[in-house]
């Protein structure tokens, strides 16, 4: 017999009454939330959601001097702080501004690095912590990440596994040669490394850039660049490298993802870890008058599971694959990318599944979702789903200034599952811009971007629920069975939590627990709990029952009933 024992778990189901008459998530496409309207241009937004289903948004405001604000959503979408959010830093910034960065930690605070002009007239790299009560955790001005006379541009922020965040940065002095720099932090924000960040990678005679970053596993990060950006003639090769906690390599030297060309110029590749110590890499490169689509997987130890050069995602000749976004989907990548004729005067949306051993899942030339035609579509969007991913991206239906965002939700044989297929997020026409997208929990899309409907620059907000509905829901989707089913986890690979959705047939009690590879029990989400008929969510945020976090990897969980049980298997990023 089941016994029952206290929840030390907290279920992820809501029930929500009358929505409140104040700013929250919209039901309607066309009225969309308004985060950050002050005067003139808000510019540059990013998001990053936190377990409980708020999220912080950050932005650039721009008639100010490029100040750099915050503000917090709880999970219906009102703020938690006064409107257009509170101020990060009134720092001098420069006249034109670089790429710059946000995430949320396991704890729930926003971690922000970007870069200013407070020191002189360079550009030096600093970092803010801000707790969910808006309390600057890491002091007023932040921490000094640099302090130089060099040119230091587009800073990239994760946290590792074992809770440190760690910094890259692209460094280019007058005289003499690029690198790409490194710092860590201690959850404090005491600094790991040398004062002023380590150099982590740099050959002589070239300028590195672009750099982007991943958690990998036992506290290290896997870290991508573009290898030369010194001339237009450079090259531009994609290169990857694995560093533990002291900055030292774990590759031995960086491994050329792609260098067959040069990568395009301005183009930033994309690298999302596989949840095992590796990542996945993607890029898109112009080779013999066409553009295609490229994905790698480095494996742990950084050797190329794919062929070298990555696996192009259509064997189509004639054609450009171009702007791909990645999904990760149970082993499996999901890649989707605007599909164009040499003349880029159509555009459709086409998408490739790559198994892990690299096979075509969809076909040499990859699966149509949306033919070409005359509409304009880019800024692609993808996030993970429990059986495929949702995919957003910008149209352009009546030329300059008629923008909207639209998308879709693929299962994994390619079927689009949301009703009518494709669904409007924002369908005011109007200039749009940039689109960070975020997952958060039960699968809800969160989706913001640069607006102009009032004018100016404003940054605006939707969510999407994972059964194709906007703003506010339950949370509950139905799983169309009244048999014990116990459903996968998702997101999969996660960092830092994921829900897990079963049903039960009928009341009963049940366990639900979480195993690690060894057998040991990790957390004992419900102890024989009697729950009603239904379906149920629960959300785990990484952490054993004694409350410490554990460590990433592999981890099984198992649902018994009186019926039988069932078991899947999850992967937890850090």
């Amino acid at each position: 017999m089941i016994r029952k024992q206290t929840i030390l778990f907290t279920v992820a189901i809501l029930i929500l009454g009358a929505l409140p008459a104040l700013a929250g998530w919209s039901s309607d496409p066309a009225v969309n939330l308004a985060i950050a309207d002050g005067a003139g241009d808000q510019v540059v937004p990013k998001v990053a959601v936190t377990s409980d289903g708020g999220c912080y948004v950050s932005w650039y405001d721009a008639p100010a001097g490029y100040n750099v604000r915050l503000q917090k959503l709880d999970a219906s979408g009102n703020e938690v702080w006064s409107h257009n959010g509170i101020l990060v830093s009134a720092h001098p910034q420069n006249t034109w501004i670089t790429d710059w960065d946000l995430i949320a930690d396991s704890s729930g605070n926003a971690v922000i690095v970007f870069n200013d002009i407070r020191a002189g007239g360079d550009w030096d790299i600093y970092a803010y912590k801000v707790a969910p009560d808006g309390t600057m955790l890491w002091g007023a001005d932040g921490i000094a990440i640099s302090d130089n006379a060099d040119f230091e541009a587009s800073p990239k922020v994760t946290e590792a596994s074992d809770g440190d965040f760690v910094i890259v940065w692209q460094r280019d002095p007058d005289a003499g040669d690029g690198q790409i720099y490194m710092q860590r932090l201690a959850p404090d924000g005491t600094l790991r490394l040398t004062a002023g960040g380590i150099p982590v990678a740099g050959e002589t005679g070239k300028t590195p850039g672009f750099c982007v970053i991943c958690p990998g596993d036992a506290g290290s990060v896997i870290v991508g660049w573009i290898q030369d950006m010194s001339t237009y003639y450079s090259n531009r090769y994609y290169r990857a490298e694995k560093f533990d906690a002291s900055g030292a390599s774990l590759w031995g030297a960086p491994v050329d993802v792609y260098n067959e060309t040069a990568l395009p110029l301005g183009y930033v590749p994309i690298i999302q870890s596989d949840g095992a110590g590796g990542a996945a890499l993607l890029w898109h490169s112009y080779f013999n008058g066409y553009y295609n689509s490229h994905l790698q997987h480095l494996d742990a130890a950084g050797s190329e599971v794919f062929p070298h050069n990555g696996l192009t995602v259509s064997t189509m000749a004639g054609m450009y694959h171009i702007d791909p976004t990645l999904a990760q989907c149970g082993g499996d990548f999901l890649v989707f990318w605007s599909e164009e004729p040499t003349t880029q005067s159509m555009w459709g949306v086409y998408g490739q599944r790559f198994a892990p051993d690299g096979t075509r899942l969809w076909g040499n030339s990859g699966h149509v979702f949306l033919p070409m035609d005359g509409l304009e579509k880019n800024f692609h969007r993808a996030l993970s789903m429990p059986d495929g991913a949702a995919v957003y991206w910008i149209e352009v239906p009546g030329g300059y200034g008629s923008d909207i965002i639209r998308g879709f939700r693929s299962d994994m044989d390619g079927n689009m599952v949301w009703a009518g297929s494709v669904i409007d997020v924002a369908s005011t026409p109007s200039g749009k811009g940039r689109l960070p997208v975020a997952l958060g929990p039960a699968g809800k899309s969160y989706l913001i971007w640069e607006d102009s409907r009032a004018g100016s620059i404003d940054v605006y907000g939707q969510t999407v629920n994972m059964d194709g509905s906007l703003g506010i829901t339950s949370g509950v989707v139905e799983i169309p069975s009244t048999r014990l089913a116990l459903g996968q986890n998702f997101p999969n690979p996660f960092n830092p939590r994921t829900t897990i959705r079963f049903q039960i047939e009928a009341d009963s009690p049940v366990n639900l627990v979480i195993y690690d590879l060894a057998g040991r029990r990790v957390r004992a989400m419900y102890n024989g709990e009697l729950l009603n008929a239904g379906e149920h969510l629960a959300t785990w945020n990484g952490r054993d029952d004694a409350g410490d976090s554990v460590v990433g990897g592999v981890y099984f969980y198992a649902l018994e009933t009186v019926w039988g049980s069932q078991t899947r298997k999850m992967i937890l990023l850090k």
